[in-house]
């Protein structure tokens, strides 16, 4: 495997996800002069090609026919969702002053919904959300004085529909 002239990793944000059928693997990062770009790479020979410009932290939808990925907006990062080539490209999250994290979204089981953290800057706080493919949000996890989220958690959907994440501890143990 050959990764594309002028490819390099986000360090430490790396991004690889394999697709269902195990010969290829969806990798996102960034080109020469700094671009982001996402590609996929056949693991077994053949021809790389790119899925995506302006796009990052790329993840595979459960049956392989979809990704979702962040790009940057005017005022915050949003997530979007295309098929697997990179068509289709439809908006799922808002741009609004909070922005997304920048972490990636994670696909529920059914790849029906997705979950993410979005940051509120002007108030310093991390709340975990889930939203399908229409866009239509749920919150799920709203931080407390005593259980905040970092500003980089990534949630983890477990098989039967939970939602795994880690919280901060509290001073001084942060």
């Amino acid at each position: 495997m050959v990764l594309p002239a002028g490819f390099t990793f986000d360090y430490p944000f790396s991004h690889v996800d394999w697709f269902p059928d195990g010969n290829q693997l969806l990798v996102s990062g960034r080109m020469a002069g700094g671009r982001p770009a996402v590609w996929a790479l056949p693991v077994a020979g053949g021809r790389t090609r790119k899925v995506l410009d302006d796009a990052s932290f790329a993840v595979l939808s459960p049956d392989g026919k979809h990704i979702a990925y962040r790009r940057s907006g005017v005022r915050g990062s949003v997530i979007w969702v295309c098929g697997a080539n990179g068509e289709d490209a439809v908006r799922v999250t808002g741009d609004d002053s909070s922005g997304v994290i920048p972490a990636w979204a994670v696909w529920s089981p059914n790849g029906k919904r997705l979950a993410y953290a979005r940051g509120d800057m002007r108030t310093e706080t991390v709340r975990l959300e889930s939203c399908d493919l229409a866009g239509r949000a749920r919150v799920f996890y709203s931080p407390t004085a005593d259980r905040p989220l970092h500003s980089y958690t990534i949630p983890a959907w477990l098989p039967d529909g939970r939602v795994v994440f880690g919280l901060t501890d509290p001073p001084p143990n942060q």
